[in-house]
């Protein structure tokens, strides 16, 4: 019996981590599946072009948006931080 319950609670927290809200990712970003976590920054607008691991279950700027890698937020091109 403990054994069913156990794998009923695993289940359900598999399938509770499939639907987990874009809210988790603040902002103008969304959650995706997978990839690149070498997109564009404010501190980097070009897209990495060289070799970069997809990752999963990561969150990314919506379009027209650049991460602020400072802040950790995504915020529209124009209202980026100057650069140092």
């Amino acid at each position: 019996m403990k054994a069913i319950l156990f794998l009923v609670l695993v289940a359900a927290v598999a399938i509770n981590s499939l639907y987990v809200s874009d809210d988790i990712c603040g902002e103008n970003a969304r959650r995706v599946d997978c990839a690149s976590p070498c997109g564009p920054t404010c501190q980097n607008p070009q897209p990495h072009t060289g070799p970069c691991i997809t990752s999963c279950k990561l969150c990314v700027c919506n379009e027209g948006y650049l991460e602020d890698t400072v802040t950790k937020k995504c915020v529209e091109a124009s209202k980026c931080p100057p650069s140092s």
